[in-house]
C-alpha cells in the first residue's frame, strides 16, 4: 500500500546568477566608498577650520604686532618732544621739482642733513633738517647707526623694523628704484604722520614757506583739543596691486621730507589747499556743510587702485591702527564717519569726538 506523505517537496536550489554577484560587489564598493569620502570630507573640514583659526591666530598677532610698533612711534615722539623741546617736523625738499627730488633722495643731491666738524659728523636738527619725521626720529628708536650715515644709499636702505606692518611685508620689505642706470634699494614706510598742510603738527617747512605761514618749530602746544584725541601717525592705504612696487604712495621711503610716502591727509586735494590757505574758514564751512565730498575717511587695502594714494588706510580687518598724541595706540573702524575721521586728526578743531 502506498504511503503520501503530507510534506511538499524541496525545489532545487540554483546557483546565483552572474549579474546578481556583481551587484552585491557594487554595493559593497559604494558603501565602503561613501564611507572613506565621508572620512575624507570630515578631514578637509577639520584642516579648514583648522587653518581658519591659525590664519586668524596669525593675523591677530600682527594686529597686535603693528600696535605694538606705532606705539614705539608714538612714545619716540614723547622722547624727541622732551629731549628737543619739540616735535619731529615733516622736513622740507630744497627743489619741489620732481626729478630733483629724486636725485636728492636718491643721490642725496642739495640734501644737507648734516656737517662735518672735526672728522665727526653732526646731524641737524629742527628747521635745519630736511629728512622727515622717519629719520628725525632714529635715535629714539635706538637706530643712531642708521642716524650717523653720511652716504644716502645706504641712509635710506634702513632697517627701521617698526616702520613695517608684517601683515603687509613679512620681512624688510625693500623696494627698487630705477635711478642714474642704476638700481637704489630703499625701505618704505606702512605708516604715515597726519598732513594737514599749514595746520599739521609736524611742520611741513615747504607748505609754510609755500602759504607764506611762519615756520615755527611746534610742542605738545599745538594740540588744542586733546592729545588723547589727536592722531599722531597712522597706517597708511595701499592698493593690494602696487604692494610691493614703487608707486606714487611709495615713491619714496622712510626717510623721506613732506611727501604721500610718509604723510597722508583725512581730505581732498582741493580741501587741503582751502585749510592751508585759510584755517579758520575752511573750519567754519565744515561745520555749515558737513564737509561732504571733501573729506577721506580711511579705507581698507584694496586690489585694485581706487582710492587716492594720499589717504589713510590698512589690511587689518580689526581697523585702522592709529597711534595718538598722548603715546597711545588704538584701531579705527574703517567705517568711521569721514568727519569724525578729520576731526580726530585736526590737532586745533577743539573737538574731541570719540572714534
Amino acid at each position: 500500500m502506498n504511503q503520501h506523505s503530507d510534506e511538499s517537496p524541496i525545489p532545487p536550489t540554483s546557483a546565483p546568477s552572474e549579474v546578481g554577484v556583481r551587484g552585491e560587489k557594487l554595493l559593497v564598493f559604494l558603501t565602503v566608498f561613501g564611507v572613506l569620502m565621508g572620512g575624507v570630507l570630515l578631514v578637509v573640514v577639520l584642516l579648514g577650520l583648522l587653518f581658519s583659526a591659525l590664519w586668524t591666530k596669525r593675523e591677530e598677532a600682527r594686529h597686535k604686532r603693528c600696535l605694538h610698533n606705532l606705539g614705539i612711534l608714538a612714545e619716540a615722539v614723547q622722547q624727541h618732544e622732551l629731549q628737543r623741546g619739540f616735535v619731529p617736523t615733516a622736513g622740507f625738499w630744497p627743489q619741489l621739482d620732481p626729478k630733483a627730488q629724486q636725485a636728492a633722495y636718491f643721490q642725496g643731491q642739495g640734501l644737507r642733513w648734516f656737517r662735518q666738524q672735526n672728522e665727526e659728523v653732526q646731524v641737524l636738527l629742527g628747521l635745519e633738517q630736511p629728512l622727515g619725521w622717519g629719520f628725525q626720529l632714529l635715535p629714539q628708536l635706538d637706530l643712531s647707526d642708521v642716524w650717523h650715515r653720511t652716504q644716502m644709499r645706504c641712509l635710506i636702505a634702513g632697517p627701521v623694523p617698526q616702520l613695517i606692518c608684517t601683515s603687509r611685508r613679512f620681512r624688510q620689505g625693500l623696494l627698487v628704484a630705477q635711478w642714474d642706470q642704476r638700481q637704489v634699494e630703499y625701505q618704505p614706510s606702512d605708516f604715515a604722520a597726519v598732513d594737514l598742510g599749514t595746520e599739521s603738527l609736524l611742520l611741513p617747512v615747504n607748505v609754510c614757506r609755500q602759504y607764506r605761514r611762519p615756520a615755527k618749530l611746534r610742542t605738545w602746544e599745538f594740540v588744542a583739543d586733546g592729545r588723547s584725541q589727536t592722531v599722531l601717525v597712522a597706517e597708511k592705504h595701499i592698493p593690494g596691486t602696487l604692494l610691493g612696487t614703487r608707486h606714487p604712495g611709495d615713491w619714496f621711503g622712510f626717510a623721506s621730507p613732506w611727501h604721500e610716502s610718509v604723510m597722508r591727509r583725512p581730505l581732498s586735494a582741493e580741501a587741503w589747499e582751502q585749510l592751508s590757505r585759510d584755517p579758520t574758514g575752511f573750519l567754519a564751512r565744515l561745520e555749515r556743510t558737513g564737509g561732504k565730498g571733501a573729506l577721506l575717511g580711511p579705507a581698507k587695502d584694496t586690489a585694485t587702485v581706487s582710492y587716492p594714494h594720499a589717504r589713510f588706510g590698512g589690511s587689518h580687518s580689526q581697523g585702522l591702527v592709529a597711534a595718538m598724541c598722548d603715546g597711545s595706540a588704538r584701531t579705527i573702524d574703517f567705517e568711521i564717519d569721514p568727519g569724525v575721521w578729520f576731526y580726530l586728526c585736526h590737532p586745533r578743531d577743539t573737538r574731541t569726538p570719540e572714534p
